[in-house]
């Protein structure tokens, strides 16, 4: 059976939720649930996720928003072109290296042609070293460093 994409639903919020939290722990960053289902919540109304379906398993998912307000956080007005952001992309640990990736981000990519989104952005953390690779492998190239360091 091939999988298949759709809209997320609020029954899909701790698959989402837990993959969220997954992403955080190679990341080494802090996963404040309240927070992340508040947003979550509202990317699901607003349809900014999608979640590939293995019949009626979710095994992965999408989490992405078009706009034109400038990324990275380094001003808040408009930027000159609308882009889409891509904020997580996770799937199950069974159903890695099969494609469901591949076919998340091509979903993304149909989105984007139909709205005539020209360019796609994400972050990846250094410390996911298979994210990054796979990135590149599908097209990505690294665009900005942010460096960071401990206040003594």
């Amino acid at each position: 059976m091939d999988p298949t994409i759709r809209n997320a639903k609020l029954q899909d919020i701790e698959f989402v939720l837990s993959g969220i939290r997954e992403i955080f722990k190679i990341e080494n960053d802090i996963f404040v649930y309240s927070e992340k289902k508040k947003l979550a919540r509202n990317a699901i109304r607003d349809k900014h996720i999608r979640v590939a379906m293995r019949g009626d398993k979710p095994i992965g998912f999408s989490w992405f928003k078009i706009g034109d307000l400038t990324p990275f956080g380094l001003d808040y007005g408009k930027w000159s072109r609308k882009y889409c952001w891509i904020s997580f992309v996770y799937v199950l640990k069974n159903y890695r290296n099969k494609g469901i990736g591949s076919l998340l981000y091509e979903d993304i990519m149909r989105i984007c042609k139909r709205k005539k989104v020209k360019q796609i952005m994400l972050d990846v953390f250094t410390v996911n070293k298979k994210s990054a690779r796979f990135h590149e492998r599908i097209g990505f190239k690294p665009l900005l460093s942010i460096f960071t360091m401990r206040a003594r």
